[in-house]
């Protein structure tokens, strides 16, 4: 016996909790991201009345996106518990 997919998604009646469970996720997602938002928006007043160099003034945005990527990294592979010591985070 084969089931249609396609047709059981189509004639599938969705209550309440798919359209909470999608809105929760955008909050967390645009929370999320908010820390790089608010890097890239206060990094160009702060270069010019500092008067650091731009090419140095991307490390702290840079360093975070590494320390995410090792971290992740870190959490994903079952045998590198130990590289999370790396990202001076727990495991």
């Amino acid at each position: 016996m084969r089931i249609n997919i396609l047709a059981v998604a189509d004639d599938a009646r969705y209550g309440k909790l798919p359209i909470v469970v999608l809105t929760l996720c955008a909050a967390l997602m645009a929370i999320d991201r908010y820390d790089f938002t608010s890097i890239g928006a206060a990094l160009p007043p702060t270069i010019s009345q500092m008067k650091i160099n731009p090419g140095s003034a991307g490390l702290p945005g840079v360093s975070a996106l590494v320390g995410m990527t090792r971290r992740a990294l870190a959490d994903s592979c079952p045998t590198c518990r130990g590289a999370s010591l790396l990202t001076g985070a727990s495991p």
